[in-house]
């Protein structure tokens, strides 16, 4: 059973999290969920994908996992910020749809801006933005700045990036590169 309203899906949420804007991870089933009636509407989200909470309807009911108990929400699949390498035969960034492949596996300083939560391999995406400010980056001088790209320990430069799930109902067309 998936609820789908006209702009989101339908599901519950801790109701630290019910609050119109509010992001988060889906992080998957605990096991008490398991003889919830709520399960169904509860993780009807994918897994590892990021959302954002749209709307809140007034519906709270009880749960053993929440502290709080959850309340019915509205989410859509969030903007993702992330450092990538553009892939090659990208010529105009803005707009254009590609599939995320992670970079590498080292860990360095950048490892969480290049595996930001919510980008799952294999997923199409749209980059958006490209080289914007992110949200908390500034200057010496407190002034919010944007920088395009960071040093890669392995060779790569990583290009920041707004990045949008693609929608499930836009064809996906798929290059031989991919």
């Amino acid at each position: 059973m998936t609820l789908q309203s006209e702009n989101g899906k339908i599901t519950v949420v801790g109701k630290a999290y019910a609050h119109e804007g509010c992001e988060f991870v889906y992080a998957g089933m605990n096991e008490a969920c398991a003889s919830c009636t709520l399960c169904k509407v509860c993780h009807n989200l994918v897994l590892g994908r990021r959302y954002k909470v749209i709307s809140t309807r007034a519906l709270i009911h009880e749960c053993d996992v929440h502290e709080g108990n959850v309340q019915t929400v509205e989410v859509v699949p969030a903007l993702i910020s992330a450092r990538i390498v553009l892939p090659q035969n990208i010529t105009s960034a803005r707009n254009t749809s590609f599939v995320y492949q992670p970079p590498c596996n080292e860990r360095c300083e950048y490892f969480f801006e290049c595996h930001a939560p919510g980008l799952l391999k294999g997923q199409r995406y749209i980059i958006r933005e490209i080289g914007y400010v992110a949200q908390g980056e500034h200057s010496a001088d407190g002034k919010e700045e944007a920088t395009d790209t960071v040093p890669c320990p392995i060779g790569d430069s990583r290009t920041l990036v707004l990045l949008e799930l693609l929608p499930d109902e836009l064809p996906r067309f798929v290059s031989k590169q991919e």
